[in-house]
């Protein structure tokens, strides 16, 4: 392995003891005794290491670079010529010694408050203003405290739990939580409890356990040839190695038509994993893109000819997207506080005491604290547009119609960006414009009696092929909230969140009243659960366009929208939110971290969010990669 150039760490020694803000890392209290590399580290990252740490103590003593900029080029894996189409760009958006600017974010949820921490961490020196349609930040999360006989108890009408991941967009999530310092908040949920181990889907007519790990051997036999929901998957399974490979000609296909294909049956469609794309995206598995929702499928196919063989051929080699992930996990582990990381990530799911709004708080606090930031509720932003003689993205609200911005980072929905875009194109970003939402009611109930069911765990999904008799309302699914989170409540009972509608709901004309949707809840667990008792509490929210669907296509659009702001906008306008890469909270955060610091090093930021779908997603890599051998040093 060829050595640190004696000149590149020269220089870095000299612009940590000529800068006076970086110097003030080396006074901090964390930094006061050196800590050892790990010996199988590329002793490079040593340095790295000792760099990145400052984001951490920036509250106090903001770095003078970000970490991108510290790394002198020579240090860098050899680019790869995918990433040459951007070049002229970013030479011209930005030098790697440019760190002040002003940087507009549009949309104050969770993504448009990561995506201000995020520059307020790695450009302290920038000037964030913040544009939020509504009065209130924090987007679909919603956390609410309800008074009821003898206590308060928590609802929540967004994102309800969060999964405790190891990798990739998790571990992004809970490296941005212990930054927060929201260690004494978390509620967490062991792997073994009910919640984690019982979950259920409802086929045809009665709850069915999806088989678990911590049962034994005969009881998975019994479900799996017994239930009807599972009699598919024996004769499924050993026919999928001898299924012809796909058409090369086939660009993709929904996820119904990938299984139907590979394992010659509708039912596990039909049956059972459009039960989990409910609970995801309460979207249409005939419409929900394989490639992009289950890229590891399709590639499979394309690498081996199926999905065995995939996995027979892989050899711990790693697609692209999954090479990315080991490199955040790496950049993240470098310097983490892996006691609490591991806590939360070896969790099954977790939340706070307060709830999900605890995150988007917490996130709100700290940027008020900086003064580099402002903050504008109840201001819609009318235009966006490429301003040629600044170079600069323009931004044009009712009270601002004309300010200039060196970045506008665009955190709502496609549609409503496209909307609102100018440029010589007649229909600018199109490929955005197509991006369809389904629509959800949130019923949540609380029941005074802790012993209302009959059986515990995290919940059930409802697939699409349950008897429409045995789901007239077009439940979703519904979530036993007082198994999956313990210590929100002060008082003990039972509460349960039924969701309904999604892409059910698609040609409706107009939606169930809140009254209506309470109704047909308690009519679902009636039906399903035998709960007749009348609810202590309740609240009922509906969620208009609240889910982007990744329906077929959907890798393609993106792709052609990022070349589009690459000429339109030449990198001064980038995307990030749920209705790109990801549509879970752990996703946005994720993406807006990328937008600034690129996990693979070659190059100092995403310029338009969506860089990686211009990339090759079935490219492979040897793991642990021979450019990163420390990658295998670095573990939880």
């Amino acid at each position: 392995m060829p050595r640190v150039p004696s000149h590149a760490v020269a220089g870095l020694l000299r612009r940590c003891y000529a800068t006076p803000i970086s110097n003030a890392t080396r006074r901090s209290p964390r930094l006061s005794t050196p800590r050892q590399c790990h010996s199988r580290l590329n002793p490079r990252l040593s340095h790295l290491r000792t760099l990145h740490s400052s984001r951490n103590n920036h509250a106090n003593n903001p770095p003078s670079r970000t970490i991108g900029d510290q790394i002198p080029n020579d240090w860098l894996p050899p680019h790869d010529a995918q990433y040459t189409h951007e070049d002229k760009y970013i030479r011209e958006v930005r030098s790697y010694d440019e760190e002040t600017g002003r940087y507009a974010i549009i949309g104050g949820g969770i993504t448009g408050l990561a995506a201000a921490y995020w520059i307020t961490s790695f450009r302290p020196q920038a000037k964030v203003t913040i544009f939020e349609g509504s009065e209130r930040l924090g987007g679909w999360i919603s956390s609410r405290k309800v008074k009821v006989d003898g206590g308060e108890i928590v609802f929540e009408q967004g994102p309800r739990t969060l999964r405790g991941v190891s990798t990739g967009s998790g571990l992004a999530l809970a490296d941005l939580i212990c930054a927060l310092k929201l260690g004494d908040e978390l509620r967490l949920t062991s792997q073994l409890s009910e919640a984690a181990q019982n979950r259920f889907v409802y086929y045809p007519d009665h709850l069915v356990k999806v088989p678990s790990k911590d049962q034994g051997f005969l009881e998975i036999l019994w479900t799996i040839f017994m239930e009807p929901a599972f009699k598919w998957l024996p004769r499924s399974t050993l026919m999928e190695y001898w299924v012809d490979p796909r058409p090369a000609t086939l660009e993709d296909e929904s996820i119904a038509s990938y299984l139907e294909r590979r394992l010659g049956t509708k039912d596990c469609a039909d049956n059972l994993a459009s039960g989990v794309m409910h609970g995801i995206y309460a979207g249409d598995i005939n419409l929900l893109s394989v490639k992009s929702i289950l890229p590891r499928l399709w590639h499979l196919e394309g690498f081996a000819g199926g999905i065995v063989k995939g996995l027979t051929a892989l050899k711990g080699r790693k697609f692209a997207w999954e090479h990315r992930d080991g490199l955040l996990d790496m950049n993240i582990l470098l310097n983490a506080d892996r006691e609490l990381l591991r806590s939360i990530t070896q969790s099954s799911v977790y939340s706070f005491q307060n709830g999900m709004e605890t995150l988007t708080k917490a996130l709100e606090k700290f940027i008020r604290a900086n003064p580099n930031v402002t903050i504008k509720t109840g201001t819609k932003v009318e235009n966006i547009k490429y301003h040629e003689a600044t170079k600069k993205a323009q931004v044009s609200t009712r009270t601002s119609p004309n300010a200039t911005f060196k970045k506008a980072i665009s955190t709502i929905s496609g549609p409503s960006l496209a909307s609102i875009v100018t440029s010589n194109r007649p229909q600018p970003l199109q490929s955005l414009a197509s991006i369809h939402s389904v629509t959800v009611m949130v019923i949540n109930l609380y029941f005074s009696n802790p012993n209302l069911l009959s059986v515990h765990g995290f919940g059930y999904l409802i697939p699409q092929g349950v008897p429409f008799d045995q789901n007239p309302e077009h439940a979703l699914g519904v979530v036993f909230d007082s198994d999956c989170i313990s210590g929100q409540d002060t008082v003990d009972g039972t509460k349960l969140t039924v969701m309904l509608g999604g892409h059910w709901w698609d040609d409706f004309p107009s939606y169930p009243t809140e009254s209506e949707g309470l109704e047909l809840a308690r009519s679902v667990l009636k039906r399903h659960l035998g709960i007749e008792e009348e609810p202590s509490a309740v609240q009922v929210g509906l969620h208009k366009n609240c889910i982007p669907q990744y329906t077929v296509g959907h890798e393609e659009r993106l792709r052609q929208a990022h070349f589009e702001l690459l000429e339109d906008f030449k990198g001064t306008l980038a995307v990030a939110g749920n209705s790109f890469g990801g549509v879970g909270v752990a996703d946005c955060v994720r993406g807006t971290r990328e937008l600034f610091f690129r996990s693979d090093f070659t190059k100092p930021e995403d310029l338009t969010g969506l860089s990686m779908f211009a990339e090759t997603q079935d490219r492979l890599y040897e793991y642990p990669d021979p450019k990163y051998p420390f990658r295998a040093g670095l573990k939880l």
